[in-house]
């Protein structure tokens, strides 16, 4: 079986979400080189990859040879082989979003979305509340994601570009 053919089995929302997730990191890598993806490719071939447990270790393998065994540690992206994504159509203005989940978060701080969302309309003045001044609910707003990204297990956080 192709590794493309192999992530296509997995992405399934039927599997858990380590399987599917490799498959979508695999598969929607935009600015991955050809020469990038065939290199992966061709070591995958060599270790014989013929389902999630045989890529799993091959992948690992490969990052451990081929991108950290590297003395001194350069990733593909700043080698030859990535001379291809190179690209200057990327825009001064891009604003990158952070997608995250927040019900943990909150449920963690004792607060509602609607909290938060009260707390940021408090600082920026356009809503008044006598027990909570600007200032504080800058503070407050501050605090919960100082404690939020104190307690986040920096999984890969993905982001989107917003037009």
């Amino acid at each position: 079986m192709s590794l493309t053919a192999l992530a296509r089995s997995l992405r399934s929302p039927a599997l858990d979400c380590v399987s599917w997730a490799h498959a979508h990191n695999y598969e929607f890598e935009t600015r991955l080189t050809g020469r990038r993806r065939q290199a992966y490719k061709s070591y995958c071939a060599g270790q014989s990859v013929s389902d999630q447990t045989s890529w799993s270790k091959a992948h690992k393998d490969f990052v451990e040879a081929q991108i950290k065994g590297r003395k001194p540690f350069v990733p593909d992206t700043f080698v030859g082989i990535n001379a291809d994504a190179q690209t200057d159509a990327i825009a001064d203005d891009l604003l990158i979003l952070r997608v995250e989940d927040l019900r943990r978060p909150l449920t963690d701080q004792k607060l509602e979305l609607t909290d938060l969302r009260d707390l940021q309309d408090i600082a920026r003045g356009r809503l008044q509340r006598k027990n909570v001044t600007p200032v504080r609910a800058e503070a407050r707003l501050e605090e919960f994601l100082d404690n939020w990204n104190g307690r986040r297990d920096f999984r890969p956080a993905f982001a989107a570009f917003a037009a």
